[in-house]
């Protein structure tokens, strides 16, 4: 498990702002997450829309990018399937999403009026754009940051359906390899809170259950101790 230490929290934070934290966790599999249970921590993931304080964070913080998807039995988590991060998988993330916008922009196979609403949005060279994915830290921050234009353009056909395809690779590659026909699946984040209703429609296709999406799981944890 990657561990970071004394980390400034401006580094993973859409908003470039925040503090040092003493600790920063990225768990990649269940043991990792479990050996965190026990403790008092701070749970994060892509670091959309969060402000930090800028004073030292002393909480351990857990960064969940590197899972995006487990079985939980009421109690304990059951089965994990690896995120294994944003080149190899993270289907249906923030950086997923991103990648898939910006491949299909960089190689035009979207309409020219969104093309030219994403430049327009964003006038950045295709040199930038590689020098900012290949060469320069957090690249999964990056692109996640282009869900944005997404998220302002989801009504648009072709849009729709980049957003639709991700969610059925995220289906077809982790939901499908749980028992999801017995159980319910709740989603926690910003992606799943803010593009609800593709999530809602692909489930319809795949006839599973989703019970909640909650764009924080801050709000779990209040309900659960209130």
């Amino acid at each position: 498990m990657i561990r970071l230490t004394n980390e400034k929290m401006s580094k993973h934070s859409t908003f470039k702002i925040g503090g040092v934290a003493k600790n920063i966790y990225f768990p990649e599999n269940l043991e990792e997450l479990i050996s965190l249970y026990n403790k008092e921590f701070i749970v994060i993931g892509n670091g959309s829309n969060i402000l930090f304080s800028d004073e030292e964070i002393k909480k351990p913080i857990i960064i969940s990018t590197k899972m995006n998807s487990f079985s939980i039995d009421g109690e304990k988590i059951i089965a994990n399937v690896p995120s294994l991060g944003f080149i190899l998988g993270d289907e249906g993330s923030g950086a997923a999403l991103g990648k898939s916008l910006i491949s299909n922009i960089l190689k035009k196979m979207l309409s020219e009026n969104i093309i030219n609403k994403f430049e327009e949005k964003y006038p950045i060279s295709t040199a930038e754009i590689i020098e900012n994915v290949y060469r320069r830290p957090f690249a999964n921050r990056y692109l996640a940051g282009f869900c944005e234009f997404l998220l302002e353009n989801q009504d648009e056909p072709e849009v729709d359906a980049l957003i639709l395809n991700e969610f059925q690779s995220f289906f077809d590659r982790n939901i499908a390899k749980y028992d999801f026909r017995n159980f319910s699946v709740n989603f926690v984040g910003s992606v799943a809170f803010h593009f609800s209703r593709q999530l809602r429609q692909v489930a319809g296709y795949n006839e599973f259950r989703i019970e909640k999406i909650v764009q924080s799981p801050m709000e779990g944890l209040v309900e659960f101790h209130l």
